[in-house]
């Protein structure tokens, strides 16, 4: 199969991005023909650059030209879009339809329907644009802390929504988990067109060198942020005989430092390699996160560790999660 896959890199790489390149990788270990065709939000570089960006968030007719020429010079049997923004805009799906072509979209987080794209914001779960206008996050405001980059994300995703293009140009929508599925069938996406199917990571403690020596100690990788429940967490291991590993960086890296004690081990980020090692030492990971995770790639890891996971319930953990069996909501 000739596969063309679509993709906007993250100025940081997250976990859409590692999707995207496991993904690739996957397809084309299978015999499958795979081209790409990317952008990277690192291309946005000063005032002036990001004015553009945001003018042209709703649609690029210069995406949907190159997108449409690299579809006839490739001719894909099917294309499948990651991730499309802020660059290359829904118009890679009008491109699409342009040259009949079926389309993928796979849908990494929920910034179709809601501007906070993790149903978060302001320490609770933000559900509003769900059901009604996202317009209410102007004022708040909820995209890089801008009234402006706000104002035009929610232009973005009404416009679309009210010229029907997740219904009428995107033949076939994958939702991570079965959580997620709910969530975009109830918010109107068609449901009969909404697969779902994981990410899936190439990492098992088979592949690896290092010794698996479990010690009672507890594993945080990931981003340092409040919508991750770090504030809970570090709450909670107040109270806690248990070591903790914090692996990762992020803009409550500060938070984290003030409460460093003995229990608690900072890390910062950490090549693979190492977050592999730290997996394999230890008994538990956690996942505190108080908005929607998708299908966070830690957990994953994870089990494929073989670690059981003690998380939030809320979002993909409740779907991912067997209680009291890989780990405990």
């Amino acid at each position: 199969m000739r596969v063309l896959l679509v993709h906007n890199f993250y100025r940081d790489a997250g976990g859409e991005d590692t999707v995207f390149v496991n993904e690739r990788r996957m397809l084309s270990e299978h015999g499958h023909e795979v081209e790409v065709f990317t952008r990277s939000s690192a291309e946005v570089r000063g005032p002036l650059a990001r004015a553009r960006a945001g003018l042209g968030l709703i649609f690029s007719f210069s995406t949907r030209r190159r997108l449409r020429k690299h579809i006839r010079a490739f001719r894909p049997d099917v294309v499948h879009v990651h991730n499309f923004f802020p660059l290359l805009t829904p118009s890679v799906f009008y491109a699409c339809g342009d040259e009949g072509v079926p389309v993928v979209f796979t849908l990494h987080n929920y910034r179709i329907l809601c501007p906070t794209s993790t149903l978060y914001f302001a320490g609770a779960e933000e559900l509003r644009s769900l059901s009604g206008s996202t317009f209410w996050a102007i004022n708040k405001p909820v995209y890089r802390s801008s009234r402006l980059a706000t104002l035009a994300l929610c232009l973005m995703i009404e416009f679309h929504k009210r010229v029907g293009t997740w219904k009428h140009r995107v033949t076939r929508f994958v939702a991570l988990t079965e959580t997620a599925r709910e969530v975009f069938a109830a918010a109107g996406l068609p449901s009969d067109r909404i697969a779902v199917k994981g990410n899936h990571s190439p990492f098992s403690l088979e592949h690896s060198s290092a010794p698996i020596i479990r010690r009672p100690r507890a594993l945080y990788v990931g981003r340092l942020s409040e919508e991750k429940g770090i504030d809970c967490l570090l709450h909670a291991w107040k109270d806690l005989e248990i070591d903790l590993d914090l692996v990762g960086d992020g803009p409550m890296m500060n938070v984290a430092q003030a409460s460093k004690s003995k229990r608690i081990r900072i890390h910062g980020r950490l090549p693979p390699a190492d977050v592999r090692r730290l997996m394999g030492e230890a008994s538990t990971l956690i996942l505190p996160s108080i908005c929607h995770e998708m299908f966070p790639m830690v957990l994953l890891e994870a089990f494929s560790a073989r670690l059981p996971v003690v998380a939030s319930r809320i979002g993909a953990s409740r779907s991912l999660i067997e209680n009291g069996v890989t780990g405990m909501l």
